[in-house]
């Protein structure tokens, strides 16, 4: 088995570069396309008015520090809230905030090789629903529809962005037995992201029917990143790329 640096090709920031930044900021995610990470992945939950916000927890208190929800507040209101994760990172990111979805569209035009995962977390379509979360994303994304592939571990919102015509879609796996329903063979998603833990070292991705690419999470190193790439996994997601990736560019991240 090969050792030492991924490429960085096959690298996925999970939540934008997290070791070093709060998750899911403007910050984190600009700093892992400055570093050449061009792939990021990123979540949505939707506020009270229904507005897709940059956040992956349904509640306020890990990342902002704050307790409540984010369906407890207006897309106003929410971007006035610290997002700077104080018990993670204490005060060095105190000027950090929420930011809605779409203040991310100057870094896809800024970074036109950039391809964005946006993950919709399934607890929050309670309020908003699959359709109609769906065809918010569809719409706000529809100038960089080959940038941004649609994720979710809910498969109706996903299957509701294919219907409305999204190219690049995904699903994440809850378990392996998923593979064989009938909503993801119907589906035939582009990308299939799995848990490494779900996966033993006789998996291969070559006895998956589906003609998608596999995604990984959650790499902890070079080691581990090698052995699934070995098993047909096409790119590895993590918190931390830098450590994946050979010493120059961690270098230079430290002093970031």
């Amino acid at each position: 088995m090969s050792a030492g640096a991924l490429p960085i090709e096959r690298l996925v920031a999970h939540r934008g570069l997290r070791a070093y930044y709060p998750e899911n900021s403007l910050e984190g995610i600009r700093a892992a396309l400055d570093a050449g990470i061009m792939r990021v992945e990123c979540d949505v939950q939707f506020s009270r008015d229904g507005v897709a916000m940059l956040y992956h927890d349904a509640t306020l208190e890990r990342v902002s520090g704050l307790p409540g929800s984010l369906r407890d507040y207006s897309c106003a209101q929410l971007v006035q809230l610290p997002a700077g994760e104080p018990s993670r990172l204490g005060g060095k990111f105190h000027a950090v905030h929420i930011h809605p979805l779409a203040d991310l569209l100057p870094l896809l035009e800024a970074y036109p090789n950039a391809q964005l995962f946006v993950e919709i977390k399934p607890h929050s379509l309670t309020d908003v629903g699959a359709r109609a979360a769906a065809e918010q994303l569809c719409a706000l994304f529809a100038d960089y529809a080959e940038q941004v592939v649609l994720i979710s571990f809910a498969i109706e919102v996903v299957a509701w962005a294919r219907q409305c015509g999204w190219p690049l879609c995904g699903i994440v796996l809850n378990t392996l037995d998923e593979l064989a329903s009938a909503p993801v063979i119907a589906l035939n998603p582009d990308y299939i992201f799995v848990d490494q833990l779900l996966l033993d070292r006789a998996f291969h991705v070559a006895n998956c029917a589906l003609p998608a690419q596999w995604v990984a999470y959650e790499v902890a190193d070079q080691a581990m990143g090698w052995q699934l790439i070995k098993q047909g996994i096409a790119l590895l997601e993590s918190f931390n790329t830098a450590a994946l990736l050979a010493a120059p560019l961690n270098s230079h991240l430290t002093k970031r």
